[in-house]
């Protein structure tokens, strides 16, 4: 009789202690649940924003958001040597004083950092710059640095895409 009650208390004890894990397990995914609401809809609030400051842009500041891309190529002579992008990249424009700023490099070191290029070889990196003004029909890309040896490109003529391939070396 003992064992038996035992056994009966042991199985109460294991049906309670599977109830509170119903109970915790059922919290949690309505935790769970509460969260990912929130989460969404703070991404719907955002977005309602986003769409909302888009919404009340003109279309000069739009302009002023365009990009330019510049895919480079620096060809090494016959010995190793190393490159590398200050932020004081330019591009210029040759009929204003307007200058669009680098904004990004891909694939090359930023100063003070080189970039090493095997002699012989090549290497292809691109510059991303803020937007030139429409009325810009030709421009220079020029490093500013305090030593010689910056990257310089002129009278670059403009294009519809302001998608530009230069070569270097």
């Amino acid at each position: 009789m003992a064992l038996n009650e035992a056994k009966g208390n042991g199985e109460v004890r294991n049906k309670k202690v599977k109830e509170k894990m119903n109970d915790i397990t059922l919290k949690g995914k309505q935790e769970n649940d509460q969260q990912k609401e929130t989460i969404q809809f703070a991404k719907t609030l955002e977005e309602k924003k986003v769409q909302h400051r888009v919404e009340l842009k003109t279309q000069d500041e739009a302009d002023e958001e365009s990009q330019v891309v510049v895919h480079c190529t620096f060809v090494s002579s016959e010995f190793d040597q190393a490159i590398r992008i200050w932020k004081s990249t330019y591009l210029l424009d040759r009929g204003s004083d307007h200058r669009s700023e680098l904004v990004s490099a891909f694939n090359v070191s930023m100063y003070p950092v080189w970039t090493r290029v095997r002699g012989g070889h090549s290497l292809q990196f691109t510059l991303v710059f803020t937007g030139l003004p429409k009325s810009c029909t030709a421009f220079d890309l020029i490093e500013i640095i305090p030593q010689s040896g910056g990257f310089v490109e002129r009278n670059i003529p403009r294009n519809e895409k302001d998608v530009y391939r230069i070569q270097f070396g």
